[in-house]
């Protein structure tokens, strides 16, 4: 199937649409290094046209510039749901913590209308608001996420969300997110969508293969020299001294899957 990609940053969801033999036929992002990064790959694996991938501003595109397909994608920024940010409470200008960018999903989700539609966000999301009710409560399901599944359903789909993890599927790192999905209500019941069965553990398992850890992941990379403060083709993060900086430099274990990965 053809597939428009929002938010795709450096191309990780789409990789793994296009091993599952969809086609991205437009991305966009507006960070220049991923999408520099997105297209030098994806150009060259896949022979994609580095025209239709596009870095700008979600808020500057015209969806009259958007091919049509029959998937929309996007894992929109998470900034503002995230646990990590400690600001997701006090913070209420959505502008600069990104909560609204699901609409432009949504946005281009109502005018290209495309048979299904895929959302990714954080497990943050799940609380975010509070919870109205004990039943709410019991369903995971707080004030924010509500609202969004209620903008997802008023544009013509029928969704629904799952909590997975990446480290379930194979990825050496534990990593939670939702996964929303929509189908346009003319084509059926959404509950014929199943997600995938997890196919990894962490722990031992008769019937699933053991989650890969971080040694697994970068084991074969080239050793540091001795005396150097550098490690070859790597970029280190800076350390952040403010706010949630505790997180930017993490010890691991490297018998064990990596702790998320944030930005």
């Amino acid at each position: 199937m053809k597939v428009i990609s929002l938010f795709c940053g450096c191309g990780g969801m789409d990789l793994g649409l296009v091993k599952a033999g969809h086609k991205i036929v437009w991305a966009n992002d507006n960070d220049k290094d991923s999408i520099d990064t997105y297209a030098n790959y994806f150009s060259k694996k896949f022979n994609y046209n580095k025209k239709h991938i596009i870095c700008d501003s979600i808020y500057n595109i015209d969806t009259k510039d958007i091919p049509n397909a029959d998937i929309v994608v996007g894992g929109f920024p998470c900034q503002g749901f995230s646990i990590a940010n400690l600001y997701r409470v006090n913070q209420r200008d959505s502008e600069k913590n990104n909560n609204s960018l699901y609409k432009e999903l949504l946005r281009i989700v109502s005018t290209k209308k495309p048979k299904y539609f895929l959302g990714e966000n954080v497990k943050g999301i799940l609380s975010l608001g509070g919870y109205a009710n004990d039943v709410d409560k019991k369903n995971k399901e707080g004030r924010v996420i509500k609202q969004i599944l209620k903008d997802m359903r008023s544009i013509g789909y029928n969704v629904k969300w799952k909590l997975l993890n990446a480290s379930s599927y194979g990825v050496p790192q534990n990593r939670q997110r939702v996964i929303f999905f929509g189908i346009r209500k003319d084509l059926g019941n959404v509950d014929l969508f199943t997600y995938p069965l997890p196919t990894h553990s962490v722990k031992d398992d008769l019937y699933l293969e053991k989650t890969p850890v971080i040694w697994d992941a970068i084991g074969d990379l080239e050793k540091v020299k001795l005396n150097s403060n550098n490690i070859y083709n790597h970029v280190c993060t800076q350390h952040k001294v403010k706010i949630n900086g505790y997180i930017g430099n993490r010890k691991t274990l490297k018998d064990k899957p990596s702790p998320t990965i944030v930005g």
